[in-house]
């Protein structure tokens, strides 16, 4: 487990600190953010690797994980061990069906969707909607990975509006 400069909780997989954030450091870091963004929306709890990893490192540094993430959609992938910059993603379907031998680097995608922060809830799940996402990276200015907003977080998001617009429909 790592702890992102204090900044974010990561799972890093053995990315060089051992010392785990308690929940409540992770708690006080995720009530920073307005609960109406996307900041508020996020876990902090995702995989990131070093994109010059091979396939077949990063699978097994998924399985030494003590308490993988749940759900885990994909690997993010970072320029190297101790930064945060976000510069690709990887299904866990094409990690696991890649050769072992094969580089991070060229299975991930490099233009993956990635929304800021202070973005509107809303916002992240028509986002997520349209390009059929199942998790979706939050970055701040300097395109570093603060966190990761799952679907069914978002989808929790457009209830009320769905609603709203049922019960308007069957007022009619």
């Amino acid at each position: 487990m790592i702890s992102g400069s204090g900044r974010t909780r990561v799972q890093g997989c053995g990315l060089g600190r051992s010392k785990r954030p308690t929940q409540a450091a992770d708690a006080r870091e995720l009530l920073a953010y307005d609960e109406d963004t996307a900041g508020g929306l996020m876990t902090t709890d995702f995989v990131a690797l070093p994109r010059a990893l091979t396939a077949g490192a990063a699978v097994a540094r998924l399985r030494a994980l003590d308490e993988p993430p749940d759900p885990l959609y994909h690997v993010y992938l970072i320029p190297e061990e101790g930064s945060w910059r976000l510069c690709g993603v990887v299904a866990l379907r094409a990690l696991l069906l890649a050769p072992p031998a094969a580089p991070l680097a060229r299975l991930g995608d490099p233009d993956y969707r990635t929304v800021r922060a202070d973005e509107r809830p809303e916002a992240v799940a028509h986002v997520m909607a349209e390009y059929d996402l199942p998790d979706l990276p939050v970055v701040d200015a300097a395109g570093d990975i603060l966190g990761v907003v799952l679907i069914d977080d978002a989808v929790d998001v457009l209830y009320p509006d769905l609603w709203r617009r049922r019960r308007a429909r069957g007022r009619r």
